[in-house]
């Protein structure tokens, strides 16, 4: 054994390749210890994916998004480590041979829509019949150099496995590929036994098709010699369950498992989410989609989520980020304790536009006292021109000072909006306690929101906002003697009240003022 056929040139007439040695890849190998993330590295990593996850939450996205840019996208140093995409112009150069990524149970528009980042890491995105293993464990299956393998990154009723070539064989120990596969370090993939059902002949570079037959162990390491498992281990994926449900109440189960991985799931959700929806419902023309389920952690409250997204091409885009989009938060986090159990979720579909937009708010009282209670009235316009009537009673809280008092009534994208300008660095989280209270208090696009506030200043301390804080206590917590873990807010909310969930997708935002005698 002197190593892998592990490079190519595109287009060669000539049995011409390159050679991995051996040594190479068996040395790159070392055991890695855990990371173990200092805590104010674990904070930075909060702050900067709480910043990015407002900034490209579903709720603050333009109606028109371009459908080639809307994917949850890798991180840029990831898509530059796996390979070269067969159109870069790279020529008569040495480099890793393309692996073949197959897709089952998978659209065209859906692969169409997320091929590029999959030929970006230099995989070969390919349509097939047949899921890769499943089932149980197999470890006694005879694996040699040469054996085909595949790695699973979905499985399930939908499918995303790349295949190779096993290089060596220590003991239960697998070393394959000789190339890269996406050269991200420690991982943990599922790694079954594959056969090849055809060879795929190109100009180009040709290609097998292959399928997963049992399942053997785990890929426990992802590097740029090639990947290393390990037979008779399993590797820890996350169950996600999908009922569609569409607008005769016909309902479709869906059920499949995607891996544990910082950069990888956030990605694979977002794919595998679409397609589910895309598979059924129409890509094109008006839809509703209301999204309702929750994602289950060790040791934490579940995730609630809850929304609903109304347009004409780009509901099933939402549908799959608000799902992605918390996820990929939780992971980007940085908080060793972190363990998925399960995401359940339930999409019902409607072929039809349900939005409506908050037009004018009355208030039936300019004079109110602590402990009163006074009525709104929201006027809501629909798309076809028809007004809707909300009325609601708000109660005024006992210890609200004396003083004009604003009275914020919104839907829950527009109130996301105006906190993200009003208060753009505030209210970071310190811990994953706080990271799900945070996700579980995002605003929900279906109902309205009423907010009772007053500017005046305040301030945030260890993530907790501290709202109308006396002048002296103010003036200590900026005092220059005191920089560092306080910042500064100019807004007090006393209450805010979530309003029972409509049938539309409600926009807009008003203020009305109300004085409160003593």
């Amino acid at each position: 054994m002197i190593g892998a056929v592990a490079w190519t040139i595109p287009f060669l007439t000539e049995p011409i390749a390159g050679i991995t040695p051996i040594h190479e890849i068996i040395d790159v190998f070392q055991e890695a210890k855990p990371i173990v993330e200092p805590k104010t590295r674990i904070k930075q990593q909060s702050r900067m994916s709480w910043e990015s996850f407002k900034q490209n939450s579903p709720l603050l996205m333009t109606a028109a998004v371009d459908p080639s840019q809307w994917a949850f996208r890798l991180p840029e140093g990831l898509l530059n480590t796996g390979g070269s995409s067969p159109n870069d112009g790279s020529g008569r150069m040495f480099r890793p041979i393309a692996t073949p990524m197959v897709f089952s149970g998978f659209t065209a528009r859906a692969l169409q829509s997320f091929a590029p980042q999959f030929q970006f890491l230099g995989l070969v995105p390919m349509q097939g019949g047949a899921g890769a293993a499943r089932g149980k464990l197999r470890p006694d299956v005879g694996l040699e150099p040469g054996s085909t393998i595949a790695v699973s990154l979905v499985s399930g009723d939908m499918d995303v496995s790349a295949s190779g070539t096993v290089t060596y064989r220590d003991g239960n120990r697998i070393y394959a590929f000789g190339h890269p596969f996406l050269n991200i370090g420690t991982t943990d993939m599922p790694l079954s036994r594959a056969e090849v059902l055809a060879v795929l002949p190109s100009l180009q570079n040709s290609e097998k098709l292959s399928v997963g037959t049992e399942l053997v162990g785990a890929i426990r390491q992802d590097r740029s010699t090639g990947i290393q498992g390990v037979l008779g281990e399993t590797a820890g994926m996350i169950p996600v369950s999908i009922a569609l449900v569409n607008q005769q109440k016909r309902r479709r189960q869906f059920a499949f498992e995607v891996i544990n991985d910082k950069f990888l799931t956030p990605f694979l959700l977002n794919l595998t989410i679409y397609n589910t929806i895309l598979s059924s419902e129409r890509g094109l023309g008006y839809s509703t989609l209301q999204v309702r389920g929750r994602i289950s952690l060790d040791g934490q409250p579940d995730i609630h989520i809850e929304n609903s997204f109304s347009s004409d091409s780009n509901s099933p885009v939402f549908a799959s980020l608000s799902v992605a989009q918390p996820v990929g938060f939780l992971l980007a986090s940085g908080y060793e304790n972190l363990r998925f159990k399960e995401i359940t979720l339930e999409i019902d579909s409607y072929e039809e536009a349900r939005n409506a937009l908050l037009e004018r708010v009355w208030c039936d009282r300019a004079e109110v006292k602590p402990g009163e209670e006074v009525r709104i009235e929201a006027f809501l316009r629909k798309d076809n021109g028809e007004e809707i009537l909300e009325s609601y009673p708000i109660k005024i809280i006992e210890d609200v000072p004396p003083g004009p008092l604003s009275i914020l009534v919104g839907g829950g994208d527009a109130i996301e909006r105006y906190d993200a300008r009003e208060n753009p660095d505030n209210f970071i989280p310190r811990d994953l306690g706080q990271v799900v209270k945070l996700i579980n208090n995002l605003k929900k696009q279906d109902r309205l929101y009423v907010r009772l506030f007053r500017r005046e200043r305040g301030a945030v301390v260890h993530g907790e906002g501290l709202p109308g804080l006396p002048p002296s206590i103010y003036a200590l917590l900026q005092s220059p003697k005191t920089q560092g873990g306080s910042d500064p807010i100019g807004i007090s909310t006393f209450m805010e009240y979530e309003l029972p969930a409509s049938d539309y997708v409600i926009s807009g935002m008003k203020v009305v003022q109300v004085l409160v005698k003593p």
